[in-house]
């Protein structure tokens, strides 16, 4: 028996888990960007927000871009997944540099 076709994602549903990601990627980041309680925003706080930003808002944005099939999506899915690894290596030389700052 045949494994199942898949069906692209649709466009609706699509642009929901996008919104869902983009929100969750930058309020989580901001966060935990901002903890403890009253410390603010400092040096340190892109490191949290930039690895939120990278691995969550835009791996899960280009997976869900390859599930909407097509050579096109393929692309830009590709595109999108190398934007959030340069957001993550950011947030990597953030927390580097914090840590040689700091001791």
């Amino acid at each position: 028996m045949a494994p199942p076709k898949m069906e692209p994602l649709p466009t609706g549903k699509y642009l929901v888990l996008l919104g869902v990601l983009a929100a969750h990627s930058v309020i989580g980041g901001y966060y935990a960007g901002t903890r403890p309680e009253g410390a603010g925003w400092r040096y340190f706080s892109w490191h949290p927000f930039l690895m939120m930003l990278g691995m969550v808002g835009m791996m899960g944005a280009a997976a869900l871009t390859k599930k909407r099939m097509g050579y096109t999506n393929t692309k830009l899915h590709g595109i999108i997944a190398w934007l959030g690894m340069f957001l993550s290596g950011g947030g990597f030389y953030v927390i580097y540099q914090n840590k040689e700052k700091n001791g």
